[in-house]
């Protein structure tokens, strides 16, 4: 699946995939490759929440970064990743972290590519916002999550790669597509969890009815 996807040249991407099943580590190789392709570029790495890009996000990618020429400075304070080559111009060799938890902090500034992870959890107004930095250098955009409900990621974006937009693909894969991913956990999910739950939760696909009293009710 992680490989499908960077091999994809579709504008926006989805890596839909079941927890555990590699997809946060897949953003900051993606996000890798272009800021090799489009280097002196700013870019943008988003989250649902603080909690989200500080705990999970951010870690990945300085993890990923650390042993790579791309190997850079981190700046807490300030939430942003200084590339090599970084000077005074915060619009060149730059990473903005973001959370969405607040739309409004996503207006300002274009760049040339964007990584949302845990995207499902992030409002339709942030993706809308996100869609508008990226629009000056017609910036390309990596969704990595699993899915939570059938809101504007099922909407929006899924179906529309259903229907042969070429500027959209989604891959989805099982979480035992990761062969670190325990088979013995995910067969005791599968039978203690409810189906339209588990299908979601581990197996990346998009499901009616999750939460609901009487999911099957037309």
């Amino acid at each position: 699946g992680q490989s499908d996807v960077m091999r994809s040249p579709a504008r926006f991407l989805g890596a839909i995939a079941g927890t555990g099943g590699g997809k946060t580590a897949l953003g900051p190789i993606w996000l890798a490759v272009q800021i090799r392709e489009q280097p002196g570029q700013a870019w943008l790495v988003v989250a649902p929440t603080y909690k989200i890009l500080s705990r999970a996000t951010i870690p990945a990618l300085l993890a990923t970064f650390s042993d790579s020429d791309l190997r850079g400075r981190y700046m807490p304070s300030r939430n942003v990743y200084l590339l090599p080559g970084h000077g005074d111009d915060d619009t060149k060799n730059i990473i903005y972290f973001v959370s969405a938890d607040n739309p409004l902090g996503l207006e300002g500034g274009q760049y040339a590519g964007a990584w949302i992870d845990e995207g499902g959890q992030i409002s339709m107004r942030a993706w809308v916002a996100i869609q508008g930095r990226l629009g000056l250098h017609e910036g390309r955009c990596l969704i990595t999550t699993t899915p939570y409900n059938l809101g504007w990621l099922k909407t929006q974006f899924f179906d529309r790669y259903r229907k042969g937009d070429p500027d959209y693909y989604v891959r989805q894969w099982d979480s035992t597509a990761n062969p670190a991913y325990p088979r013995d956990e995910f067969e005791r999910a599968k039978r203690t969890m409810g189906k339209q739950r588990f299908r979601m939760r581990y197996c990346g696909q998009f499901e009616r009815g999750v939460g609901l009293v009487y999911p099957d009710l037309e």
